[in-house]
């Protein structure tokens, strides 16, 4: 089971895309989450245009 509480933009219509891929086997969860994680470093490098911010480093740290 997987609970989103709350989420930005369309991240929970992405999360479900990569659960459903996920459970179907279908291969394309990474490629997904990968979108994800896209959408949010494009939001990140918008707040924080300096790439050596310390956000960064626990952003890349957390995951």
């Amino acid at each position: 089971m997987v609970v989103v509480i709350s989420a930005m933009g369309k991240t929970t219509n992405g999360l479900e895309k990569v659960v459903k891929a996920y459970c179907n086997k279908t291969g394309e969860a990474t490629s997904f989450l990968q979108e994800v994680r896209a959408y949010h470093d494009t939001i990140l490098e918008n707040l924080f245009p300096d790439s050596n911010a310390p956000v960064y480093g626990k952003v890349n740290n957390f995951l």
